[in-house]
């Protein structure tokens, strides 16, 4: 089953990341994603200086250029539509119709996924925004601080990757369905509330170190080392409480922790701050529940994720596509 999508063919009319990420995991699946592109400029990360970020996630694509916004580029975007399982697409709510009219009155067993910023309607529908906006609506970036800080962005664009986490797995639902066709409606806010489960659980408040899953509990944290490094422990459990604590020569604190809770996170700082990050790595065993915190460079070179290929995006795809590199190509496949 490593191919379960061959014999899909996807068109992508949307811009930025979470589309592209979206159909990236498709193509992994073995879809054929036929990027359909404004001629000139094309999709916005060719020209915004994420040019290393296009590469990335539209490796295995094929692009064609074509003008929606005359009656040529419309034409063949209905003979491409007609030929497509599935269209994606990233305009603001309305748009495409407006362009394109309806894709599917050609082929009703298409199925259009409309990835929007706020979705098809409420009060936001037609506003513009980007991953900061949705996350800073969703509640998100309230929470990405401790008391007296400023709000920090995730080092990734999140609302982006969920959404289209999202779409992809909308997608492949409704490809298994027994009559296929119709529309998914879904949006970059949603998708970063779709997360917010622990909030939601705990009445909004999980700022770090206000519940248990997110560092009031010692033993369930990060920890700063000797040389300024740090290292995270994940002992939550009773259960596991124990191995760390053994590990550091303390094993007094396992009592400590529930009845004291205070004192135990700051005995446990201050026996992590004696010794630099190398000298826990190698002391204390993964049954301690430890594990660096590495930068990023380290982390490429880890061992599991080399193992596991985890930073190659789908090696097999190839090169992602130049602007309009196959549209000769595929408008032929389409009969014109």
């Amino acid at each position: 089953m490593d191919r379960p999508l061959a014999g899909v063919r996807i068109l992508d009319l949307s811009r930025l990341l979470p589309g592209a990420y979206c159909t990236l995991r498709l193509a992994g699946l073995g879809a054929d994603v036929v990027k359909v592109e404004e001629p000139g400029r094309g999709d916005y990360m060719r020209d915004l200086g994420l040019g290393e970020l296009f590469a990335l996630v539209n490796r295995g694509k094929r692009s064609v250029a074509v003008d929606l916004k005359t009656d040529a580029g419309r034409a063949a975007l209905l003979r491409l539509a007609a030929s497509a399982d599935v269209l994606v697409e990233s305009f603001r709510p309305g748009t495409l119709a407006r362009l394109a009219g309806d894709p599917r009155g050609a082929n009703p067993r298409l199925i259009v996924c409309s990835l929007s910023g706020y979705g098809p309607d409420g009060p936001y529908r037609d506003w513009p925004g980007h991953d900061v906006n949705y996350l800073a609506i969703a509640g998100y970036l309230g929470l990405q601080r401790r008391p007296g800080e400023d709000p920090v962005l995730p080092p990734t664009p999140l609302a982006d990757v969920l959404g289209g986490l999202e779409a992809a797995l909308a997608i492949v639902a409704a490809l298994q369905a027994p009559q296929r066709g119709g529309a998914i409606t879904l949006s970059l806010f949603e998708a970063a509330r779709s997360v917010m489960l622990l909030p939601l659980a705990h009445g909004g408040d999980v700022r770090p170190g206000a519940t248990r899953l997110t560092g009031a509990t010692p033993g369930d944290g990060v920890y700063r080392t000797q040389d300024g490094r740090h290292v995270g422990v994940g002992a939550l459990e009773p259960q596991f409480w124990q191995a760390p604590c053994e590990g550091l020569g303390r094993l007094e604190l396992v009592a400590v922790r529930d009845l004291d809770p205070v004192a135990a996170d700051a005995d446990l700082r201050a026996a992590f701050a004696a010794q630099p990050l190398a000298h826990w790595v190698a002391v204390l065993p993964p049954q301690a529940w430890l594990t660096p915190v590495l930068t990023m460079a380290e982390a490429l070179a880890d061992p599991q994720s080399r193992a596991r290929a985890l930073f190659e995006v789908f090696p097999a795809l190839g090169p992602a596509p130049a602007l309009g590199q196959h549209t000769a190509e595929i408008l032929r496949e389409v009969g014109m």
